[in-house]
């Protein structure tokens, strides 16, 4: 703080499009929990409340959005959060801001890189290798191997290069990453509404009480997933912290629609995964597959293809959100 001010700028590249800042919202949003969870948002409020839960989620979040986009493009400075802080409270509370960023990023970090192995090890059992230990969690336990740590760390690694490296590459990859992810879910779910029932999708609520699903349980039904859907939806805050490399040109209002646009395109595939998971088999059977997203297409249509295509997809999510 009692350092004198620069007189410059460290200039950064501005190489950013809008559509990689749109890809970069929703490449973090993404990520893997619809692989993990889609069975427990089943559960909890089965095809409709769980769809109705994102789409109203997504609607909540909004408003939000729409502050971050105010500020974004008042302010379209590296560091989001942060510059937002320092121009609001100061140095002090900026300060605060920044360190609690980053102890979040550094906590989500390890965790995505070990998923990433996970992801590779069921995606290719075969290269498996010999544990190296485990790790008691609850009541069960978690092997580590080298195919658990290396792909992940092998990717980080790409990901830390290109991102020193300069934003272009790292918005190359990005913009590759999320188109692979969209082209693999359109064709997953895809084969699901084509060769699914709507019939599967009742009861449309779940209501664990049993018998007709009165208005109230509907309700309840949409509440229970909607308390998680903004974990679910985080990462459009991605956007304002990479606003300062904007290509040159492009108007400032379009840092503050990536972020609504990235927001929107969140919740939507969402819906649509929920969609093609209940579409293809019972719901009240699907969601106690493990790895229900993945689950449905080998035990209801046998497509075992779909299912490494879901798992394909989820790596690319980790790595979208990891980079």
């Amino acid at each position: 703080m009692n350092q004198e001010p620069k007189p410059h700028r460290e200039a950064l590249e501005h190489v950013i499009k809008f559509r990689t800042y749109v890809a970069l919202g929703v490449g973090v949003i993404v990520g893997v929990g619809w692989v993990v969870y889609s069975g427990q948002w089943l559960t909890s409020g089965g095809p409709a409340g769980a769809m109705l839960a994102f789409l109203i989620g997504g609607a909540l979040l909004l408003p939000i959005g729409m502050c971050y986009a105010e500020m974004t493009s008042a302010l379209p400075l590296a560091g989001g959060e942060l510059s937002f802080a320092y121009k609001a409270f100061g140095p002090r509370l900026a300060f605060m801001t920044a360190w609690l960023l980053a102890l979040a990023y550094t906590a989500v970090a390890p965790f995505e890189t070990i998923a990433m192995g996970s992801m590779f090890e069921a995606l290719l059992p075969g290269l498996a290798t010999e544990a190296l230990y485990s790790v008691r969690i609850g009541r069960e336990e978690e092997r580590v191997a080298l195919s658990t740590v290396l792909p992940g760390c092998a990717i980080a690694s790409v990901l830390i290069w290109a991102n020193w490296h300069g934003a272009k590459d790292s918005a190359r990859i990005q913009m590759a990453i999320v188109v692979m992810m969209l082209v693999c879910t359109a064709i997953f779910c895809g084969a699901a509404i084509w060769q699914g029932d709507m019939a599967n999708l009742r009861p449309l609520f779940a209501n664990p009480a049993g018998g007709e699903t009165s208005a109230a349980a509907a309700l309840a039904a949409i509440v229970s997933v909607l308390v998680i859907v903004p974990f679910f939806m985080a990462g459009f805050d991605t956007i304002p912290q990479a606003a300062e490399e904007a290509r040159v040109g492009m108007p400032l209002r379009d840092l503050g629609l990536a972020i609504l646009v990235s927001i929107v395109c969140g919740a939507l595939f969402y819906v649509l995964i929920i969609f093609s998971v209940a579409i293809v088999m019972p719901w009240t059977e699907s969601a106690t597959l493990p790895m229900t997203t993945a689950g449905v297409f080998e035990s209801a249509l046998g497509y075992g293809w779909a299912a490494k295509l879901v798992l394909f997809t989820a790596f690319l999510g980790l790595a979208s959100t990891l980079n």
